[in-house]
C-alpha cells in the first residue's frame, strides 16, 4: 500500500472510520420502542406505502456518509501517482530462472551417462514445453562457474531468442573451473529485492547434487549454506524445483590438496610434501598409484593401499631440488593419479591432476657453533 499512498496509515484509519455511520444507522433502527394504540392501523398503512422510498433514502444517505469518510482518508493519505503501470501490466508474466551447474563434476559418468549432456536435453525439452503453454514467459540463466552474472537476463521468448537459447544449450560443456553454487543462489536471492521486478519467478536448480556443494558454507554469508538459501528463495518465489542430473552410482577419486611440510623449501635440501586424495564413491578403493613430478622430471610413485568411501587418504613424497637460481624460483610440481584407473573406480579423470608452484629458495650458508669444549684444541 505504501507504493500508492504517501501516508498509508491515514488511509487505513479512514477505512476503519467507515464503520461509524454503519453503527449509527443500526443503532437508530433500534432507538424507538413500539407501542400499539388505536390509530396505529392508519399509520401502518401509510408506512407500507412509503417504506420502500424511505429505505432507499436511508441507504443512499449511508453510502454518502461512507464515501465522505473514504474521501477524507484519501485526502489525508495523499495518493501517489508514481505507480509503475508497465510493471502492473506485466504481473501475469512468469520469469523462469535457471541455475545451471556447469562445474567439472557435471562431466563425470560413463560414455552414455554424462550429466552435462542430459542437462542440454532437459533444457531443450523444457523450453519447448514452456513455449507451448505460455509465450509470454521470460528466461534468465545463471551458471555456477559465473555466479554473479545473469546471461541471458529476463529475455522474452520469441523465435530469435528461442533459437539462440537452443543453440547455446547444445554448446554447454563442463567447465574446468570450480562451481560456486552458494554465490549463484545468493545472486538469485538478491534479485527478488529489486524494485523493478513485478512478475512471478520460478527457479529451477539443475545439478548433479554433489555432496560438497550441500555441505559447504560460505563464511562471508553469515553461515548460510545451500539448504538455507533454497528455503529462503522458495518463500519468495512462485516455485523452486531441483532437477537431479547426477549418475546413479558415481565413482570418483580426486586430488584434493598438496602442501609442503617444511617451513621453507631450500635448494639442494630434501623437502617433504603431503598429497591428499579423496574417495567420492560409495565403495572402498584399493591400490591407488600417485605420481609426483617436478619440472618434468621422472615421476616418483607411491601406492595408497585403501581409501574408504568419502574418506581422505594422505601420502608423502620427499624431493630434492637442484636448481640454478640466484634468489627464489617457482618450480612447477605435477601430482597425478594413475592413467589406468577404470571408470568403475574413477568416472571423472579431469580432476586426477594437480599442479603446485613450489617456491624454492637458495638458502644461506650458516656456521653453527655449539660451544662444546671438546672442540677446543689444546
Amino acid at each position: 500500500m505504501s507504493q500508492f499512498f504517501i501516508n498509508p496509515l491515514l488511509f487505513t484509519a479512514g477505512l476503519i472510520a467507515i464503520a461509524a455511520p454503519i453503527i449509527i444507522h443500526l443503532l437508530n433502527r433500534r432507538r424507538f420502542k413500539k407501542v400499539d394504540w388505536a390509530a396505529m392501523d392508519f399509520l401502518l398503512e401509510a408506512q407500507r406505502l412509503n417504506k420502500r422510498r424511505v429505505k432507499l433514502e436511508e441507504l443512499i444517505l449511508l453510502i454518502l456518509r461512507c464515501l465522505a469518510l473514504i474521501l477524507i482518508g484519501l485526502f489525508l493519505a495523499r495518493p501517489s501517482l508514481n505507480v509503475d503501470l508497465k510493471g502492473v501490466l506485466k504481473a501475469e508474466q512468469t520469469e523462469r530462472v535457471i541455475v545451471l551447474d556447469d562445474s567439472l563434476s557435471m562431466g563425470s559418468g560413463g560414455k552414455e551417462d554424462v550429466p552435462i549432456e542430459r542437462l542440454s536435453n532437459v533444457l531443450e525439452k523444457g523450453i519447448n514445453a514452456i513455449l507451448n503453454n505460455n509465450d509470454q514467459d521470460l528466461i534468465t540463466i545463471v551458471r555456477t562457474t559465473d555466479p554473479n552474472r545473469f546471461n541471458p537476463n529476463a529475455v522474452a521468448l520469441n523465435e530469435d531468442s528461442i533459437s539462440n537459447l537452443l543453440n547455446g544449450f547444445k554448446e554447454i560443456k563442463a567447465s574446468d573451473q570450480r562451481g560456486d553454487l552458494i554465490s549463484a543462489l545468493n545472486h538469485v536471492n538478491d534479485s527478488f529485492d529489486s524494485k523493478e521486478v513485478n512478475f512471478n519467478k520460478v527457479v529451477y536448480l539443475m545439478t548433479d547434487l554433489r555432496l560438497t556443494d550441500w555441505e559447504s558454507i560460505n563464511s562471508t554469508d553469515r553461515g548460510r549454506g545451500v539448504p538455507d538459501l533454497i528455503k529462503e528463495i522458495s518463500e519468495k518465489s512462485a516455485g523452486f524445483y531441483i532437477v537431479d542430473l547426477g549418475p546413479g552410482n558415481e565413482s570418483n577419486l580426486s586430488i584434493e590438496s598438496v602442501k609442503p611440510l617444511d617451513k621453507a623449501i631450500v635448494n639442494a635440501v630434501p623437502s617433504d610434501f603431503e598429497v591428499n586424495v579423496r574417495n567420492y564413491s560409495n565403495s572402498t578403493v584399493s591400490d591407488i598409484e600417485v605420481n609426483f613430478s617436478a619440472k618434468g622430471s621422472l615421476p616418483l610413485k607411491k601406492i595408497i593401499t585403501n581409501i574408504d568411501p568419502g574418506a581422505l587418504a594422505s601420502v608423502q613424497f620427499t624431493y630434492t631440488f637442484n636448481e640454478d637460481l640466484d634468489d627464489i624460483s617457482y618450480v612447477p610440481i605435477e601430482i597425478s593419479l594413475s592413467d589406468t584407473l577404470s571408470e568403475d573406480v574413477d568416472s571423472l579423470s579431469s580432476d586426477n591432476k594437480y599442479f603446485f608452484p613450489a617456491s624454492v629458495t637458495k638458502g644461506i650458508r650458516t656456521l653453527i657453533v655449539d660451544g662444546d669444549p671438546s672442540g677446543v684444541s689444546g
